[in-house]
């Protein structure tokens, strides 16, 4: 998009093809309902984390093993990467049908940040539960 001398702004940009915008808009519009759907799964997942330090009795535990800041400081973070990639997902899916550019992918790559998020804190969350605790 180069400007020609004595031309005051850029090229236009060409008109999008009506049935990909469409389909654009349906898609995303499906992936953040689907998204939604995911995001409250995970918070009450994420919600039900706590009852794992009742598993934890008296004795010394080393490391992360049944650590309440660690299992709380996990806990919140799966809760915002869960919320704020949601928001921001969703956001710019507007903004890039507003610019009018191809916008299902960002929510998309919201839902696999939002779903790898919650395999690493969960990862994470196993590593505080004391062995044999799931008996």
């Amino acid at each position: 998009m180069t400007k020609k001398p004595g031309q005051t702004s850029a090229a236009p940009v060409p008109r999008r093809n009506p049935l990909l915008v469409a389909l654009d808009v349906i898609a995303g519009a499906l992936i953040i309902l689907f998204m939604a759907v995911v995001a409250l799964y995970i918070l009450t997942t994420v919600a039900q984390f706590p009852v794992l330090q009742e598993a934890c009795g008296d004795g010394p535990y080393d490391g992360v093993v049944c650590n309440p800041v660690f299992l709380n400081i996990v806990i919140i973070v799966i809760s915002a990467i869960t919320v704020f990639a949601g928001f921001i997902g969703a956001g710019m899916f507007v903004v890039r049908l507003i610019r009018k550019r191809v916008a299902f992918l960002w929510p998309l790559i919201t839902l696999v940040i939002m779903v790898a998020g919650f395999y690493v804190g969960t990862y994470l969350i196993s590593l505080a539960v004391p062995m044999g605790a799931a008996q």
